[in-house]
């Protein structure tokens, strides 16, 4: 989802005399982007990790130290979630919400698609005003976040028109 593994460049390693290629890994401020429990929806709109957070996930690597810290900004006004642990650098506890790539990653293909079917069919987490969270139909999440005050659905999704503009599609 953040695009960590970059879907064209490879790294060469060798081990042992043994020669490996795996996709070159991007910048890791998109795991603490998504990861990190700021956002998580995919771009299709369709699931999300467990972050409330809507907001784009950037293109470009350079991109995404503004919208780690606009995110990051935004969580601390969101109610209080269960779980999370505090973070010599955050404001306020750190909600891991994702490593699905951790969990979906296996070496038998056939049990790698069944997870991932199983995580991009779950829906979408929203948030609700006592905090918790809940996965909804991805029309339903699109509804619970449409009838949001305008401010209040600011701090879980790009807004303004420039953002909007910026988001993938």
């Amino acid at each position: 989802m953040s695009g960590l593994m970059d879907d064209k460049e490879k790294t060469e390693i060798s081990l042992g005399g043994v020669s490996f290629s795996y996709s070159k890994r991007r910048t890791y401020r998109r795991c603490e982007y998504v990861c990190g429990g700021f956002t998580g929806l995919h771009p299709s709109g369709k699931w999300s990790n467990w972050s409330p957070g809507r907001f784009s996930i950037p293109d470009e690597d350079d991109d995404f130290m503004p919208a780690l810290k606009r995110a990051v900004k935004a969580s601390w006004k969101w109610p209080k979630m269960e779980g999370g642990f505090y973070h010599v650098v955050m404001k306020d506890k750190l909600y891991l919400t994702c490593g699905n790539c951790q969990l979906i990653c296996t070496p038998d293909k056939k049990e790698r698609k069944m997870r991932f079917k199983l995580l991009t069919r779950s829906g979408v987490v929203v948030q609700n005003p006592d905090g918790s969270i809940e996965a909804l139909s991805p029309e339903k999440a699109n509804e619970r976040i449409a009838m949001l005050p305008p401010n209040i659905r600011a701090l879980y999704e790009d807004t303004s028109p420039a953002e909007e503009s910026t988001k993938r599609t």
